[in-house]
């Protein structure tokens, strides 16, 4: 999905959280990389076996970002539920 917006021509992006931003699709990085980061550390961590409470309380959350101790826990759970059903 992050990929469709990206390639929205767009002059300006205004988010739910943080700043607005006109430095569009550079604006999204951020987010990417959180993602990404999430999937591989909850894959990883189906894969060696640990539970979901384990990855909870295991994978760091980004740091300086706001809201982040209400949903990053949330994040781990919704994607550990969904991925540990990969083959």
């Amino acid at each position: 999905m992050l990929s469709v917006l990206e390639g929205l021509p767009v002059a300006r992006v205004v988010p739910g959280h943080g700043a607005v931003s006109a430095d569009w699709p550079a604006a999204v990085v951020p987010q990417r990389t959180y993602l990404e980061s999430l999937r591989d550390q909850v894959r990883a961590t189906i894969r060696a076996g640990r539970t979901i409470g384990e990855a909870v309380a295991s994978i760091p959350a980004p740091a300086g970002w706001l809201l982040v101790d209400a949903f990053h826990r949330r994040n781990v759970t919704a994607s550990f539920a969904e991925l540990e059903w990969e083959d």
